[in-house]
């Protein structure tokens, strides 16, 4: 297949040379046509390289992570493997968590940072990322904390699977009690989101209502739980 970008089209390029005789998958695209050395100066100065290599990684990578299958279909396949095998937290609620803490994906943490949830570094030595972080009180006002370092992936996947790790290792005295022992296992998805408010997982006032109702009830996301 032959991409020119100029032309706006994709075409069949089967017959082309380095399409015919590339035993893997193959994919030529046209990013910069430049018939003078000034021009081609100048695309070299702005970075164009750099730029457009990116650019194809970024789309690439996007399309590999789900594959075009939908945001909830992805997460919840995840989600349920890792259950059978683990039984940590309930798929539903897995699914619930990462639609609404990433906006389906398209958050600047799930874009930059693979990170589907919003989980902060709390003792990870792994890749993380460096955003503000929006808070709230009990009586409902909102603050914001700068510089705050979140988990960072190398892909969504890993994401949910130390999501579910979190739960099950998070410690309130150095590893002697977990802070989620009660919802580890638990198959009510009320039960586990309302437990996940109660020991402090997220600031929200209504986070355990909302997973709940706006979530898994409105989507049907206990599907997953079957």
């Amino acid at each position: 297949m032959r991409l020119s970008e100029t032309a706006g089209r994709v075409r069949d390029g089967s017959g082309l040379y380095v399409i015919r005789k590339t035993k893997a998958k193959a994919i030529l695209i046209e990013v910069c046509f430049c018939d003078h050395c000034e021009d081609a100066q100048i695309y070299h100065q702005a970075g164009g390289e750099t730029v457009i290599a990116e650019a194809i990684y970024k789309g690439i990578q996007n399309q590999v992570e789900n594959d075009h299958v939908p945001f909830d279909e992805y997460v919840g396949t995840i989600a349920v493997r890792d259950w059978r095998e683990r039984r940590i937290v309930l798929p539903s609620v897995v699914v619930a968590q990462a639609v609404k803490e990433s906006g389906w994906g398209t958050s600047e943490l799930a874009k930059r940072a693979k990170a589907l949830f919003g989980i902060k570094q709390n003792g990870w030595t792994g890749k993380t990322y460096i955003k503000t972080a929006t808070e709230q009180k009990k009586d409902g006002c909102v603050y914001e904390v700068e510089n705050t370092v979140w988990r960072a992936y190398d892909s969504w996947e890993q994401s949910i699977i130390d999501h579910n790790s979190y739960i099950a290792s998070r410690s309130i005295d150095g590893g002697k009690t977990l802070r989620y022992a009660d919802i580890i296992g638990c198959t009510d998805y009320a039960m586990i989101c309302m437990g996940l408010q109660k020991c402090g997982y997220a600031t929200a006032v209504n986070y355990a209502e909302s997973l709940i109702h706006d979530y898994i009830e409105k989507y049907h996301f206990d599907r997953f739980d079957i």
